[in-house]
């Protein structure tokens, strides 16, 4: 074996090791084709920096040692520096210094690692293949785990499917029969735009001392009605909108959040409000474009500034967001602005249409300033919130008023959070600073609002909750006869 494909190996090992190790704990929601490309890419990146680095260092044996160290200890720095951050309770000196200091921190590990390295006078071959061979074991030891979670994930995506076309047999008929007197211009558009982590009003003011007075007059002045009490039934994203769109709770109690991704792909691209509309001549539309499950649906047009988010997630955990902070948040700025064009140029595909649209916003990250320009610095704050959330409502409101100029049947609109607000709800920050109480309260209180045409608003109810949302709507608009299910917190996977 040549030295330098020995050493080539060795680099492409270590690099390796923490893609691998993130796929392991993310296999139900990363797509293994944009982690086999990641792999190539990484292996591309092995070939040319140990080429470079051994004309600077003169020897492939040490360039490959300080490849290979570097990048392990970057990733294991980065994930060190992350854990203190969020469990630090008081944000005390260590994270105030590791924050202000972060990129220093980095470059003098770095000349220090490159100076220790080249002190040396030769890098024995056997400690480079006792490196090789632990970073081997770790990969045999992931590659088992993810094996072991997918076919996990196949059993209960199995599951789901039989329990579900139980429920569609239950109901698809009353479709059926829909479709054959319903005129097609006697069906409404039918829109459901998600704001991923906007709190309610009661919160807003409550925690946040904001008050979106502004926002719901609006609203209500465009005829939409909207729940005082209203929240979610679950409190993470991957629970929440899976449970809406299939109108019930979840079927299986006791599962992993890897599970629940692995089953959130198959619950949102076969969803059975899409499939219900579909028997009766909709259209299904989907333009979202910032979060795994949802922009790996259907969607129509193009995304600008694509890049999955297991690649995304793999970057963050390498370099850190506070290293590359404005390329990625120039992608997220963009990627939301791109979703606002979507939506506007669907306004002109002739209906009856079912347009999703699921925005990553005002979730963090934090990349819009309240006029809508691009927050380039890393922020992680109630004020970068507030004003996130502030600009996507602005835009929010431009985009149902030109929905509600267009002509013939005022359309049905649902605007929903899939859960409460943007808190860090693992961080020992948070739990000084709220109460038990106080954090159900900012995790499942959520923003909710219903256009419904022709609709006799006594008949809805302040603590309506997101599981109801199509049962509702289909019952009154087409006749049918789902249950109305209990509105409660379902604390399953929580």
């Amino acid at each position: 074996m040549s030295l330098f494909f020995f050493s080539l190996v060795h680099v492409c090992l270590a690099f390796l090791v923490p893609a691998i190790y993130l796929y392991s704990i993310n296999v139900g929601e990363a797509i293994f084709f944009e982690f086999v490309s990641l792999i190539i890419i990484l292996f591309c990146l092995a070939f040319i920096f140990l080429l470079l680095l051994k004309k600077f260092i003169g020897n492939y044996k040490k360039a490959a040692i300080f490849l290979s160290t570097s990048y392990l200890g970057v990733y294991f720095f980065t994930n060190i520096y992350r854990y203190i951050y969020v469990l630090d309770g008081n944000f005390n000196f260590l994270s105030y210094f590791s924050s202000k200091y972060y990129f220093f921190i980095y470059l003098f590990l770095f000349i220090s690692l490159l100076v220790f390295i080249l002190s040396i006078k030769e890098i024995n071959n056997n400690l480079i293949k006792f490196l090789s061979l632990v970073y081997l074991y770790l990969i045999f030891f992931y590659s088992v785990s993810s094996v072991f979670s997918f076919f996990d994930i196949r059993t209960n995506v199995s599951s789901y499917i039989s329990e579900n076309n139980r429920f569609r047999v239950q109901h698809e008929k009353s479709f059926e029969i829909l479709n054959d007197c319903l005129a097609l211009s006697d069906r409404r558009d039918i829109y459901y735009i998600i704001l991923d982590a906007h709190a309610s009003s009661n919160v807003l003011k409550k925690y946040y001392g904001y008050d979106d007075s502004w926002f719901i007059n609006n609203l209500k002045k465009r005829g939409f009605y909207l729940p005082q009490k209203s929240f979610s039934n679950y409190c993470f994203t991957v629970l929440s909108i899976p449970s809406s769109l299939n109108l019930q709770y979840h079927f299986k109690k006791k599962t992993t959040i890897n599970l629940n991704f692995g089953l959130a792909y198959p619950m949102l691209k076969d969803n059975n409000v899409a499939f219900f509309l579909k028997k009766i001549g909709y259209k299904d539309i989907n333009i979202s474009y910032t979060w795994g499950p949802s922009s790996y649906m259907n969607n129509i047009y193009k995304k600008k500034f694509f890049i999955g988010e297991f690649t995304q997630i793999f970057i963050y955990q390498l370099f850190s967001r506070r290293v590359l902070n404005w390329i990625y948040n120039y992608i997220k700025y963009n990627q939301h602005l791109d979703q606002f064009d979507g939506l506007n140029k669907i306004l002109n595909i002739d209906g009856p249409k079912f347009v999703y649209s699921h925005f990553l916003c005002p979730h963090m990250p934090f990349v819009f300033k309240k006029d809508g320009r691009l927050q380039y610095s890393y922020v992680d704050n109630d004020s970068a919130y507030i004003e996130q959330l502030h600009f996507m409502d602005k835009q929010i409101l431009e985009f149902i008023d030109s929905i509600l100029e267009k002509p013939g049947l005022r359309p049905i609109i649902v605007l929903q959070a899939d859960h409460g607000s943007h808190e860090n709800f693992f961080s020992s920050r948070v739990q000084v600073k709220f109460t038990e109480d106080d954090i159900k309260e900012l995790r499942y209180s959520m923003f909710n609002a219903y256009c419904l045409p022709d609709f006799d608003k006594s008949k809805l109810w302040d603590s309506i909750s997101p599981v109801n949302n199509f049962r509702l709507i289909f019952n009154h608009y087409f006749g049918t006869n789902f249950e109305i299910l209990e509105d409660k917190i379902d604390y399953y996977g929580s």
